[in-house]
């Protein structure tokens, strides 16, 4: 029982002894795959919303992993882009339950939109589509419909800057249902083509525009609530500076109110940046705006708005640009000034004049001519219609008070005021034959 006891004893202690040789070879021989492995071992960066990281592919089939928080119903936005001239972006999103939800790819940049269906936290990879080739890229997070890390935009114009590929910046403003959105993006930079995307309270993309130099969005948005606004590069690859503006058309904000005759000068500051003005006016009227400029770089650019928010007019010129426009209904009618490419800043000026509707005259008696108002203060004493004031035109007012009385818009003769026609408007018509 003994000798059965120690052999057992001593066969325990060969195996020990042999387990921690085997484990010290191991560890000598192979300890350098041990620490490759961990090294590139997916580590997953936390990537909030409204924030743009940089991240690289350093070799053939590698991914970059991301995690982020999300709630149902969240709408979310991921974009990646790149100006490496091999790596072409893919992007794989999966659910809390690692189930993948969406892929995409695409070169030189890829998005993902997908509504959140369920609580959690959600893992972006991204690499190459192919995973054959390496390179540099930007990734770009938002949840559009709560977003983070944004900017109020409404009746400002403001600077901004993508600083990385795929990169993008996000705004906001408020409006309510049927008000007119106007949002312009300009930039001075010889990379950057601006790119403006437009989310609606619900996360749910509306529209979405690009253009050189510049861009804008005129919409009529459905409901009462929070817009985003995305601006980037409209391929993802390009990163440069730029200029943002915003205005709700209906009810505009930091607008300067003008009233006819009215002189007035400001500057436009940043690359697609504009000015605000408004003025009220009944139906009939006809307005003038005229805009001018010193600058040798600001090309003006004037766009007209009726009260209901529709464009009515646009023109633009170089050193001056102006407006004529009858307006067909009563109202508070609104005019943004700016650069007509949205690339140039500079000072200016702006003129406006609102003109009464001509008054519904009708020739007098033995003539053929209508009445005018020679002198445009609103009164015509040209009786005959030859153009100017003369012995002739107070012989024929004389001679058809009765016919003006029942022919004629009173207020168009009634040169004392007094709201009749009687012998003393003869008398002040008299006094103005020179």
């Amino acid at each position: 029982m003994r000798g059965e006891y120690l052999s057992k004893c001593i066969r325990l202690t060969c195996a020990v002894v042999l387990l921690v040789v085997v484990i010290g070879i191991s560890g000598s021989a192979g300890g350098s795959g041990v620490v490759e492995f961990s090294e590139q071992r997916a580590i997953a960066i936390p990537i909030a919303f409204g924030e743009s990281l940089t991240g690289e592919i350093t070799s053939a089939g590698y991914m970059n992993t991301y995690t982020f928080q999300a709630e149902a119903n969240d709408s979310v936005y991921i974009r990646m882009g790149t100006n490496s001239s091999y790596l072409d972006p893919m992007l794989i999103l999966r659910g809390p339950d690692g189930v993948e939800i969406n892929r995409t790819w695409s070169y030189p940049s890829t998005e993902i939109y997908e509504l959140i269906a369920a609580d959690g936290t959600y893992t972006i990879l991204a690499g190459d589509d192919n995973d054959y080739d390496t390179g540099a890229y930007g990734l770009f997070l938002q949840r559009t419909n709560n977003p983070g890390n944004t900017v109020d935009i409404v009746g400002k114009s403001l600077n901004g800057t993508i600083l990385m590929t795929g990169g993008m910046q996000t705004f906001v403003f408020t409006a309510e249902g049927g008000d007119a959105a106007y949002i312009r993006m300009g930039t001075k930079s010889s990379y950057l083509d601006p790119m403006l995307i437009l989310f609606g309270p619900d996360g749910l993309e509306i529209t979405r525009t690009q253009g050189y130099t510049s861009t804008e969005i005129h919409e009529f948005v459905a409901a009462d609530g929070t817009y985003t606004v995305l601006a980037g590069d409209d391929d993802g690859y390009d990163v440069g500076t730029f200029g943002i503006f915003a205005q709700v058309m209906t009810d505009p904000v930091n607008a300067t109110l003008l009233q006819s005759g009215d002189n007035t000068t400001a500057t436009i500051t940043v690359a697609g940046g504009m000015n605000t003005y408004r003025f009220a006016a009944a139906a009939g009227k006809r307005c003038f705006v005229r805009m001018g400029t010193k600058s040798s770089y600001l090309d003006p650019m004037l766009i007209l708005f009726g009260p209901d928010g529709e464009e009515i007019n646009r023109t633009q010129g170089y050193t001056s640009a102006e407006i004529d426009e009858v307006l067909w209904a009563g109202g508070m009618y609104s005019v943004l000034a700016g650069d007509d490419n949205g690339y140039d800043s500079g000072s200016y000026g702006l003129y406006i004049w609102l003109q009464d509707p001509p008054l519904p005259v009708v020739p007098f008696p033995g003539y053929e001519e209508m009445p005018t108002d020679p002198d445009g203060d609103g009164m015509y004493e040209d009786i005959d219609g030859n153009g100017v004031i003369g012995f002739n035109d107070v012989v024929v007012y004389y001679a058809n008070l009765l016919f003006i009385e029942e022919n004629e818009p009173v207020e168009a003769f009634d040169y004392d005021g007094s709201g009749r026609i009687g012998f003393n408007d003869v008398i002040v018509l008299y006094g103005e034959v020179t």
